[in-house]
């Protein structure tokens, strides 16, 4: 089953589970159709709050995305969507594994029209259907981040090329290491995540 599959079963059962009786109504023969879903420990509700179904939406929308873009380019409107589906699950802490540095950096890309490391000074781009002031910020990869209006919606994305390039001295840093783990020079994103997830400090 691929991610995009998995997302899309997640979403069809949090449905369900919302309007058993509803579901049945509207996809008769759905529910007999859907995989068994594993017992699972249930996840506690963030500060952001999404509900399981919030979150299944806005990972199924994001999969999409990161689907449409290894087939080749999206536009400016569906990179925004795909910033959106970010913002919200770095909020709720609930980001998918798939999306990784590299997966978000092409997703940023799309969206700006051009790489976030070729930026010489601080920029902040218009983007997204939010309007009014800047209410919160999230980062979504080190040194670029997500300005969202008092509806959490995306305004903008604010770069800080200083931040960006901090990331590629981190980088040449872990690789030139002599880390006990033989590894370590393999797995920089994993271990920058560990240091520091987004890049904020």
């Amino acid at each position: 089953m691929t991610i995009q599959e998995r997302h899309l079963v997640e979403l069809l059962h949090a449905k369900y589970k919302e309007d058993p009786k509803g579901f049945r109504k509207y996809l008769p023969g759905v529910v007999d159709l859907l995989p068994e879903q594993p017992p699972e420990i249930v996840r506690r509700r963030s500060s952001f709050g999404l509900t399981e179904q919030e979150t299944a939406f806005h990972r199924a929308g994001l999969a999409k995305v990161f689907g449409d873009l290894d087939k080749g380019p999206v536009t400016t409107e569906e990179a925004a969507k795909g910033l959106q589906h970010c913002a919200a699950l770095i909020m709720d802490d609930s980001l998918p594994e798939e999306a990784g540095y590299e997966k978000m950096k092409s997703l940023v890309r799309a969206a700006l029209g051009k790489s976030p490391g070729s930026y010489k000074s601080k920029a902040t781009v218009k983007i997204g259907e939010g309007n009014g002031d800047v209410h919160e910020r999230v980062s979504a990869i080190r040194g670029v981040y997500l300005d969202l209006d008092v509806r959490r919606r995306l305004v903008s994305v604010s770069i800080n090329p200083r931040k960006v390039r901090e990331r590629r001295e981190l980088m040449r840093f872990v690789g030139a290491s002599k880390d006990p783990d033989p590894h370590v020079s393999t797995r920089h994103d994993d271990y920058l995540a560990s240091e520091d997830p987004h890049g904020t400090r």
